[in-house]
């Protein structure tokens, strides 16, 4: 029996011209597959298709969800036309990765999503985006930071009784690298934390005390890039922990 739980990491896809192999690549960042494996799990890449079916077998043979940047996500996904400031979207992503969320969702397994990932696990279940922050009324902190990932830009402030609350201050300071953000929450999540401008930087699901649940569901989505601190910061290993913790009990 494997001691270790396995985590699904969703990739991305990128286009590289002039490669002698071909030009598109999946792939993800190299800091999630070492946040991973520092917090005790198994990282595996999880690529792009368009196999509806590859969701539901994905699910069964993960125990958790991960979700990474990257792309924006389309906004037909929570029914808008794009806006002006709107950048680049792959909506074949977006759809693959809503299929990977409903079936983690059926399947009781934890879900973590960070920066585009909190975006799409909002938006694919019922909730919107801002396009851009610049649609956001109040927005006026700088939310994509020029320095180093590994250090903290600004500020959030992180509501009490949540996942987060337990792992993060109060008021806990993360980097920043997005433009996009969520505008209402999906049905039945709540908001976790915020930044000092009013900008919603986490998410995650609401747990009913009249529910048959006895632990909190582990569907978290937030802005910042925990993943590129976990050697500097004892609350973002702390949260990817927390995440394989988790998984290693569905795993069970």
């Amino acid at each position: 029996m494997r001691s270790k739980p396995v985590i699904g990491i969703s990739g991305g896809i990128d286009v590289s011209r002039g490669g002698p192999l071909g030009d598109i690549k999946s792939s993800v960042p190299q800091d999630y597959i070492h946040s991973v494996e520092k917090a005790g799990g198994i990282a595996i890449i999880l690529p792009v298709t368009e196999d509806e079916e590859s969701a539901r077998i994905i699910m069964e043979l993960t125990d958790g969800l991960l979700l990474t940047g990257g792309h924006d996500v389309d906004p037909g996904t929570y029914g808008e036309e794009p806006l002006p400031m709107l950048q680049e979207t792959l909506p074949i992503r977006d759809r693959f990765e809503s299929l990977l969320i409903e079936e983690a969702m059926k399947c009781g397994k934890p879900i973590l999503g960070i920066c585009r990932g909190a975006q799409i696990l909002n938006a694919s279940l019922g909730g919107t985006l801002h396009q851009d922050l610049s649609y956001a009324n109040g927005s006026r902190l700088c939310h994509d930071q020029k320095t180093d990932g590994r250090f903290p830009s600004h500020s959030l402030l992180v509501n009490e009784n949540t996942i987060l609350s337990e792992i993060m201050a109060r008021d806990q300071k993360v980097n920043s690298f997005h433009h996009q953000s969520v505008k209402h929450t999906a049905p039945g999540f709540i908001v976790s934390a915020i930044s000092k401008d009013g900008v919603i930087e986490a998410i995650e699901m609401e747990w009913p005390h009249s529910s048959e649940m006895e632990e909190k569901p582990f569907v978290v989505g937030i802005q910042c890039h925990p993943e590129a601190m976990v050697d500097e910061e004892v609350w973002a290993l702390e949260l990817f922990r927390r995440f394989v913790t988790e998984a290693r009990r569905v795993m069970k």
